[in-house]
């Protein structure tokens, strides 16, 4: 599993807890140690036809928490969305 990094990531307010978008180019089994703390619910959205479905799995640690994202087809534009408490 590769080691990836967002293209893009936006942050939004949502009553107490706040919205991470996190954009990534291209997802294919990618690991991403996000740092956000206090997770509470997380999906993903294939942004391509190509990628098709994709499943996440969260794992939290010390530093925060790191998602592992899998694509059902070929490596796609991958969104990834987390309600944290923080």
């Amino acid at each position: 599993m590769a080691a990836i990094t967002p293209a893009t990531l936006t942050r939004e307010s949502v009553g107490s807890l706040t919205l991470h978008i996190a954009t990534f180019a291209s997802v294919d089994s990618s690991t991403w140690k996000s740092g956000l703390p206090n997770a509470v619910a997380f999906w993903a959205s294939a942004q391509s036809s190509v990628a098709g479905d994709v499943s996440v799995i969260s794992t939290t640690g010390d530093t925060g928490t790191t998602f592992t994202m899998s694509t059902r087809l070929a490596a796609g534009k991958v969104d990834l969305f987390v309600l944290s408490r923080c």
